[in-house]
């Protein structure tokens, strides 16, 4: 599946509005055309610029969302911008990470459980709520979860993948082994259960990176070849090839702060006396 050309709603008429564009190499945003009184979901860390005319409410979403919200909690951060002006207006939407924006058919891919940093938004017909999926490693009795964003309906909604992105279509029974932390999304009628080989599970945040989950079908499994916690690693064994620079000097210039604090006042209490 191509995911670098520019696209429009995919399965839409040409005048279908909202329209939706992905602009960039490498580091795509996806810039949101919006007609007087379109509106459109979002996340609201993926906000990079907008035209005048959009108004933002706050959506909190599914139905301990919005109770929480009555009473002043705000707990997922899903933005409803509406073109209230009197012209067409624009809203440009990216991930903290380089990679290639998705177009998603939740009509054709069914109910998306997707990470709420790939997340970058959807149309207001679809409903978006909090869901998580429980994660148990072998020899261990006690499960961990991890919070995804769920969007259901049957209109489009748009997500992120870091670095490359693939999508792999299960059918029914097909199964397939993937790190978690590289799963960017996946149909909500999959089944994900860690695989055997993995040892006790160690989470690190945020997503269980290194740990190996089997994914079957039937459903869409979309994949991105790098995320966070990927890059942390990265940087943690540059830091030690380099010889542990960067948190060791930081360290070995406080022991030595507090060494000649130690002097200091020794000295100063000597001469008092």
């Amino acid at each position: 599946m191509a995911m670098s050309e520019p696209f429009a709603n995919p399965d839409a008429s040409p005048d279908a509005s909202p329209r939706f564009l992905s602009l960039g190499e490498g580091s795509e945003v996806l810039q949101v055309a919006l007609c007087p009184g379109d509106a459109i979901l979002a996340n609201e860390k993926a906000f990079v610029y907008r035209g005048l005319g959009l108004q933002q409410e706050l959506q909190p979403t599914g139905p301990m969302g919005r109770a929480l919200g009555w009473i002043g909690v705000k707990n997922d951060r899903v933005v409803k911008f509406t073109n209230e002006g009197n012209s067409p207006t624009y809203l440009g939407l990216t991930a903290s990470l380089p990679g290639k924006v998705i177009p998603v058919s939740l009509a054709k891919s069914g109910t998306l459980l997707a990470k709420p940093s790939v997340f970058l938004c959807s149309v207001v017909e679809n409903d978006i709520s909090t869901a998580k999926i429980k994660l148990q490693s072998e020899g261990q009795s006690s499960q961990q979860s991890v919070e995804m964003r769920k969007i259901a309906g049957a209109g489009m909604c748009y997500i992120h993948g870091g670095g490359a992105a693939v999508q792999k279509a299960l059918g029914r029974g097909e199964s397939m082994v993937v790190e978690f932390g590289c799963v960017a999304a996946v149909s909500d009628a999959c089944k994900i259960v860690p695989e055997e080989r993995n040892g006790p599970l160690i989470r690190e945040p945020p997503y269980f990176q290194g740990f190996q989950v089997k994914i079957t079908g039937p459903g869409s499994v979309f994949i991105q070849s790098t995320h966070t916690g990927r890059l942390s690693r990265a940087s943690r064994a540059d830091r030690v090839a380099q010889g542990g620079s960067g948190g060791g000097d930081m360290m070995k210039a406080a022991v030595l702060t507090l060494v000649i604090m130690i002097v200091v006042f020794t000295v100063l209490d000597w001469e008092e006396f």
